[in-house]
């Protein structure tokens, strides 16, 4: 009964002890954290070179938490396994400090301790998983949709419907279509066809070829059609990934001379659009007959 109560207060101590050093890591004062420990005492993490004294463990302490303002370990568990005690914890943090990369952390790892007969830690030996933490550190946050990888594969692409409906002229690899939404009169895409084909890599040295006669076949077109003082092709596919270049038309009065447009593109009035396609019609028309 003794002993049993004696045990009970021992674990209600090292309880004690650990909950306010957990409290000491996410206190952003890094010397109450190596008051914890012995006059001479050390830290070691991940095996590397120990921090032995106070002094240096103060300097490891502020390292930590400079890197991560807002950093709380919280105590998830600890216990006396033989001469040792093991403290668990789970360690949250966002890397806002000078040169941080702006990421959040979530790593649970643990320390066996040494204590002393002066009740501090005369000896800590951390480990945490560093592979999964520089994963968190670095890891990529992404901006592009999620539905990307299945729009690249041509899940539902709309280039793969038949086109030639909408088509003002049908070329060896590819129909060419007046852009609804444009960014200038007479802008047209020239779309490959007969396949999904997401990057202009994945085209045959064939396909290369009849494409690229394609491409300055419209352009053509739509020189005869608009006279614009210059052309704009655009190898984009950053909405829709099927292969496509647009055509645009640049005028001597529009918005950017000397620069590409803004890609602001517009809705195009019914009759307008209609007119425009009459037009490319006669011109693609005409060049055939040359």
């Amino acid at each position: 009964m003794i002993r049993d109560t004696l045990r009970a207060s021992m674990n209600d101590k090292l309880t004690d002890f650990a909950t306010r050093y957990a409290a000491a890591w996410s206190s952003q004062n890094p010397a109450s954290l190596a008051s914890f420990y012995a006059e001479n005492g050390s830290l070691t993490v991940n095996g590397g070179t120990p921090s032995v004294g106070r002094v240096a463990i103060t300097a490891t302490a502020r390292g930590y938490m400079t890197a991560f303002p807002d950093m709380v370990v919280k105590m998830d568990d600890v216990s006396q396994d033989g001469g040792h005690a093991v403290f668990r914890w789970t360690w949250t943090g966002t890397n806002t400090g000078p040169g941080g990369t702006g990421k959040s952390v979530r790593i649970r790892g643990h320390e066996e301790w040494t204590i002393g007969a002066d009740g501090l830690i005369a000896e800590s030996k951390g480990q945490y998983d560093d592979a999964e933490y520089q994963r968190q550190l670095n890891q990529m946050k992404r901006t592009w949709p999620d539905d990307w990888e299945s729009r690249k594969r041509g899940d539902s692409c709309p280039f793969c419907e038949n086109l030639y409906a909408r088509s003002f002229h049908s070329g060896r690899a590819s129909e060419a279509i007046l852009e609804g939404n444009a960014i200038a009169n007479g802008h047209a895409a020239v779309v490959f066809r007969g396949r999904h084909v997401a990057a202009f890599t994945d085209l045959s040295s064939n396909e290369l070829a009849d494409f690229s006669q394609d491409i300055q076949t419209v352009g053509l077109i739509i020189e005869r059609a608009f006279r614009p003082c210059h052309v704009n092709y655009l190898l984009l596919g950053n909405i829709v990934p099927h292969l496509h270049v647009h055509v645009v038309p640049r005028y001597l009065d529009d918005a950017a001379p000397e620069r590409p447009l803004p890609w602001n593109p517009s809705p195009v009035p019914e009759k307008i659009f209609a007119e425009q396609f009459r037009l490319l019609r006669e011109a693609a028309s005409s060049l055939r007959a040359e």
